[in-house]
C-alpha cells in the first residue's frame, strides 16, 4: 500500500516537472526566436505540438524513474545508486543496508549500519541483523569491486588515515546518506 501511495505521489510529481519542462523549453525558445526569423518560424510550427512536448517529456521523466541513476525506491524501499550497477538498499527504514552485488571475503553479502562513499569508495562498517562477519569494517573501490576489510576499529581508522578516507568516526547512517544523495537538486528536479 506504501508502494502504491508513493507511485501516485511520483506520477503527480512528474506531471508538475513536465509543465515545468515545457514552459521554461519554450521560454528558452522564444528568447532565442528573437534573434532569429529561422527559428522564430520554426517555434510557430512546434507551438502546435505543445501537448506532445509535455507527453515527450512526461515520459521521458517517468522513464528516468524506474533508471538505475533514478530509481530511489517506492514505499517502504529505499535505494541509493552508488556506481558500477551497485546500490545500497534499506527496506522498512531499518537502519540496516544492503549493498547489492558486494561479498565479503567470507562469501556473505555486505549489509552495514554507517558508510561512506568518498572518492570512488565505499567506506563502512560490517553489521548485520542476519550474518555474523568475522571483521568490522570494509572498505570497497566501487570501479574493481575490490573488498579490503579489517578486523578492529582501529586498524580501519589507521588505514583510512594513510589513503585519507572517512574514519569510524565520520561514518553515516543509511538514512543520512539517503537524506544527503536524495534531497538536494534531484528532490526538486527529478522525479
Amino acid at each position: 500500500m506504501e508502494a502504491l501511495f508513493h507511485f501516485v505521489f511520483q506520477l503527480f510529481k512528474i506531471c508538475i516537472l513536465s509543465y515545468f519542462y515545457t514552459y521554461l523549453f519554450f521560454f528558452l525558445l522564444r528568447k532565442v526566436s528573437n534573434k532569429s526569423n529561422i527559428i522564430k518560424s520554426i517555434l510557430h510550427k512546434i507551438i502546435e505540438i505543445k501537448p506532445l512536448i509535455f507527453i515527450c517529456i512526461f515520459f521521458f521523466l517517468f522513464s528516468w524513474m524506474f533508471s538505475y541513476w533514478g530509481n530511489h525506491g517506492l514505499g517502504d524501499l529505499a535505494r541509493i545508486p552508488i556506481g558500477n550497477n551497485m546500490t545500497i538498499d534499506n527496506i522498512n527504514g531499518n537502519k540496516y543496508g544492503k549493498i547489492s552485488g558486494l561479498i565479503t571475503l567470507n562469501g556473505k553479502e555486505v549489509e552495514t549500519t554507517k558508510f561512506r562513499i568518498t572518492s570512488g569508495k565505499i567506506v563502512g562498517n560490517l553489521d548485520s541483523w542476519f550474518y555474523n562477519y568475522k571483521n568490522a569494517y570494509f572498505i570497497c573501490d566501487i570501479n574493481t569491486k575490490e573488498v579490503i576489510e579489517f578486523p578492529t576499529k582501529k586498524t580501519f581508522n589507521e588505514f583510512a588515515k594513510l589513503e585519507r578516507l572517512p574514519n569510524s568516526n565520520s561514518l553515516r547512517s543509511f538514512q543520512m546518506n539517503y537524506r544527503l544523495y536524495w534531497s538536494t537538486w534531484r528532490f526538486f528536479l527529478l522525479p
